[in-house]
């Protein structure tokens, strides 16, 4: 209870507590109106409301993201409001905003950081973005959210190697993709990270200590497989004369060609480049040789690319046209789970990490050798 400011209050008579919603509950036991109070107290019934209600309404942002051009000059802002709610303005040249991005050059986020460095990771958002960059690793996003990369955006980024961390949901691995195909041929190297268990890379930064959270992430960069492409490793100008080479050449799925064909045909190929089979999963030990990692599409398009040709047959009788072309990801994840590719690969009955001693048909023990033992089935990683 307090003294009303409403009335001359000589024993207090204001009832002040919190409704279920977090609302403040004002009531005068002596009968003053709540306006009355209010008033005598400088407010308004807004002011009665939680802070978080009073942000959804208000027309400040709760957070600004400054994206500039090279020189760091403001080109435009991305804002967030309360509820999750992202809108873009641009100054106006009098200290004040255009609230829209219409003729303003887009650009990516961290712009002069991006230039200046070799390796930039990329993620879907500013927030996961800036997570990144609190531990001294470079990286950007843009504006827009998911699927709204452009491949301007993919040639600030030409040459340099690049590291992904996509959100693990439908929009994050669309867009995952949309940014990979746009920066096939452009990049240098790309690396997609995988965040077992955690959304987005901000999500696994919180779960470490401060300390150690940069070592984490820069382990994380370091155990995964590089992506290289057809374009990448040879440049467009050597596509043409691909066909010509003696790699084996294996027709892609689609116009009448079935998918398990195409599966078996890779696994004639891929199972002697170190892909082996466990528990109905295809695995590969990793570029440092002491570990596994399972098979991903993108991971399968590119041994794909090291090791054959696909390619797509085009027209009839004398005008058919034989194209090479790069196995998509749907098709590389169609293989994946095709039981005529995975019955090929050799098997994996158990993992060692030390040379283990086998007994030979002919009764002779000996320790297995680094590598793959078929009589055994036994793969060892050191």
């Amino acid at each position: 209870m307090a003294n009303c400011p409403a009335h001359d209050d000589r024993e207090p008579s204001l009832s002040i507590s919190e409704g279920n919603d977090g609302r403040v509950l004002l009531k005068c036991l002596a009968g003053c109106d709540t306006n009355n109070v209010l008033r005598a107290l400088g407010m308004t019934l807004r002011d009665l409301f939680p802070a978080i209600r009073r942000r959804q309404n208000s027309s400040e942002p709760v957070a600004a993201y400054d994206y500039t051009d090279e020189t760091g000059q403001l080109l435009y802002q991305v804002c967030r409001f309360e509820p999750k709610i992202f809108r873009q303005r641009q100054p106006d040249g009098n200290d004040g905003w255009i609230h829209n991005t219409k003729n303003v050059r887009r650009v990516l986020y961290n712009l002069p950081a991006v230039i200046k460095s070799q390796t930039v990771g990329i993620v879907e958002g500013e927030k996961d973005a800036n997570a990144l960059i609190e531990i001294d690793i470079v990286a950007t996003t843009n504006c827009g959210g998911a699927g709204k990369w452009r491949d301007e955006y993919s040639e600030t980024l030409r040459g340099k190697d690049v590291v992904i961390f996509g959100d693990d949901d439908e929009p994050g691995q669309k867009h995952l993709k949309q940014v990979v195909e746009s920066l096939t041929g452009k990049a240098r190297s790309i690396k997609i990270v995988t965040l077992r268990g955690f959304h987005d890379i901000s999500d696994f930064i919180a779960a470490r200590p401060a300390a150690t959270a940069k070592q984490a992430v820069d382990k994380l960069i370091e155990e995964t497989l590089q992506i290289n492409n057809l374009v990448n490793s040879l440049g467009t100008e050597a596509i043409p004369s691909r066909l010509n080479s003696n790699l084996p050449k294996i027709q892609l799925p689609g116009d009448g060609r079935l998918l398990s064909a195409f599966a078996a045909d890779c696994a004639k190929v891929l199972k002697n480049c170190g892909i082996y089979e466990r528990g109905g999963v295809a695995f590969i030990v990793n570029q440092q040789g002491n570990g596994l990692d399972v098979i991903t599409a993108v991971m399968l398009r590119t041994l794909a690319e090291q090791h054959l040709i696909c390619f797509r047959v085009r027209g009839s009788g004398d005008n058919v046209v034989t194209l090479p072309r790069t196995m998509s990801t749907e098709d590389a994840q169609g293989v994946l789970s095709a039981q005529q590719f995975l019955s090929r690969l050799p098997k994996v009955a158990r993992i060692a990490t030390a040379r283990l001693p086998v007994m030979r048909e002919n009764g002779v023990i000996e320790l297995l050798a680094s590598g793959y033992d078929r009589a055994s089935l036994t793969l060892t990683v050191p």
